[in-house]
């Protein structure tokens, strides 16, 4: 496996808000989300704490963007690659920090 340079493309980031992370979740996500919102939901007013609310929004929104950008499929594509080489006693080629900053298109 080498690693090849990705256009980076920019998702849209949705609002915090539950309305405007569902929206931004595929149909295939959405079922999920709801059913750890509500959750959520209930555990901060048995708490009398939204903690647990901000994490589940912050979570599921992080996830919509990742998809939306198609770095989420990458990234599964890329560790399902790694774990299939491991499996036939393959390692990866090793890169340097640096040189992984700089596909990223981070100055280091």
């Amino acid at each position: 496996m080498t690693a090849q340079p990705h256009e980076h493309e920019t998702a849209a980031v949705p609002e915090r808000t539950p309305q405007a992370v569902r929206a931004a979740l595929s149909p295939v996500h959405r079922e999920t989300f709801e059913r750890e919102f509500r959750a959520a939901m209930a555990k901060a007013a048995d708490d009398l704490d939204l903690a647990p609310v901000y994490t589940c929004l912050d979570y599921w929104r992080r996830l919509a963007v990742l998809k939306a950008s198609g770095a989420y499929d990458r990234i599964t594509r890329d560790a399902e690659q790694v774990t299939q080489q491991a499996a036939r006693g393959e390692l990866p080629p090793a890169r340097s920090w640096r040189e992984v900053l700089a596909e990223l298109g981070v100055d280091a």
